[in-house]
């Protein structure tokens, strides 16, 4: 697709090449289709009229080759693009897993005191250094994390990130290691589930999947798009907004958070796949980081942390041994 994409590019700068015997013109006069030779010298043989329309139709023919030389040039880079992100190998050479997450979606990934935590964290930290790599943690706002593999040098994201088939047309994903449950939270007690959002104002974490899910909702309501996580909870805990989504794991952190509130967690309306989010252009980190996590989910370690951050085992039921 690169080859045929630098082919296109050259070939239109050929056209854009100045003709050794000027282009053609087209010539309506006496409501005939005619072409004629064109070139400065042939401007008052030509006439007036003609000329006028020769000079029309090169402008135009060059507007469209720059516009297609342009079309050529963006997917020429994008191409490039993708292929920046790291193989296995060259990660390997450098010795550390740059390792993309929003630092503000516990317990999943998050900080405190500056130094990043959460399940995720560990997890990703222990499949590394099982690689024997170090690992490097970048701050990745979720509506960039599609990109991040080249806009910030990551190798990998995190950060409670659900898999779905629109992500998967752009980005590749690990093996689930969680499936969480999603719930509607306010602090209303009468809304329980997403039937109950009818002409309610939503809060919901700009590029999330549940920005896209409140989208389709067949009914009014009022959509609040906020930039991190902490702004959805705070928006929640402060009545801001009337309701959001949100992993139903995330109901003790809330209410450590904001204990006064009144946040409450409905019934669970949909379970959630998550993985680590990585580019598609190579495979060898995927499948490595596969082989790492079915190591560390089966050999007790991922027990201790689902226990550790979540109360409970969060494997899908089809790997929880």
């Amino acid at each position: 697709m690169r080859a045929a994409a630098a082919l296109f590019v050259h070939r239109t700068f050929m056209l854009l090449r100045p003709p050794k015997a000027g282009p053609l013109v087209r010539s309506l006069s006496g409501g005939r289709l005619n072409t004629h030779p064109y070139t400065k010298r042939d401007t008052c043989m030509v006439g007036t009229a003609a000329a006028a329309e020769a000079d029309f139709g090169r402008r135009s023919g060059e507007r469209m080759i720059n516009k297609n030389m342009a079309a050529a040039l963006l997917l020429l880079g994008a191409l490039g693009s993708s292929v920046q992100a790291r193989s296995l190998t060259a990660i390997k050479q450098d010795g550390t897993l740059h390792i993309g997450t929003s630092g503000d979606m516990p317990p999943f990934s998050y900080t405190v005191d500056g130094i990043n935590t959460g399940l995720e964290v560990d997890l990703l930290s222990m499949v590394a250094a099982d690689l024997g790599l170090k690992v490097d943690f970048t701050v990745v706002p979720v509506d960039g994390a599609l990109t991040s593999f080249t806009t910030r040098n990551v190798d990998v994201v995190v950060g409670g990130l659900g898999i779905t088939s629109t992500r998967e047309n752009k980005v590749d994903f690990t093996q689930p290691y969680m499936c969480l449950g999603m719930s509607v939270v306010s602090r209303d007690p009468a809304i329980q589930t997403r039937f109950d959002l009818e002409n309610k104002s939503i809060g919901v974490l700009s590029g999330s999947t549940i920005q896209g899910f409140v989208a389709k909702l067949p009914f009014p309501k009022k959509t609040v798009v906020l930039a991190t996580t902490t702004d959805v909870i705070f928006a929640v805990a402060t009545g801001k907004v009337d309701a959001s989504l949100a992993y139903a794991t995330m109901a003790p952190v809330m209410a450590k958070l904001y204990p006064k509130a009144g946040v409450h967690f409905g019934p669970v309306q949909w379970s959630v796949p998550v993985g680590a989010m990585v580019a598609q252009n190579d495979a060898s980190l995927r499948l490595a980081l596969n082989r790492g996590l079915n190591k560390v989910m089966n050999d007790g370690r991922y027990a201790q942390l689902s226990s550790k951050y979540l109360g409970s085992d969060a494997r899908c039921k089809a790997t929880t041994p």
